[in-house]
């Protein structure tokens, strides 16, 4: 069974962790944070963040289209919008399709968060997170790790 996990929340929701466990048996992880990670150092450049996420975009294709098992979307994905094309995407090649919301307090996030994202961003972020809509909340439900 093909299966994509999207996952959604802001930073220091628990969003790698769990993509980490979903893919322990095989699968992959596509990430924007990956590109702004060299050598171990994590060093995000917002002038680069819209090629980054085009960039993960363009990978996460090319897992569907080579049918990998299982692949999972990590990114914060505040708005629909987001993600939407990730989704699209993968239904189109034949893909279940399952988002998660990661909604933890936004205090207890930014303690958690290891990308030195300030307080008052997370909180803004949360204040603008989208509910996923109904109807992909209730797509066929999946094994978890």
């Amino acid at each position: 069974m093909k299966v994509c996990f999207i996952l959604r929340g802001v930073p220091g929701s628990g969003k790698s962790t769990y993509a980490k466990r979903l893919v322990e048996n095989g699968g992959v992880i596509h990430s924007t944070d990956h590109w702004f990670t060299i050598d171990g150092v994590y060093k995000r450049d917002v002038s680069r963040l819209a090629k980054f996420h085009d960039l993960t975009f363009t990978c996460f294709c090319k897992s569907i289209e080579q049918s990998v098992e299982r692949v999972v979307v990590d990114n914060t994905s505040i708005r629909v919008i987001e993600f939407d094309r990730y989704r699209a995407f993968a239904e189109a090649n034949g893909y279940i399709v399952e988002v998660i919301e990661f909604r933890p307090d936004p205090s207890d996030a930014w303690r958690r968060n290891v990308h030195g994202v300030q307080l008052e961003k997370v909180v803004a972020m949360d204040t603008m997170f989208e509910p996923t809509p109904q109807y992909l909340l209730e797509s066929l439900s999946v094994p978890r790790p």
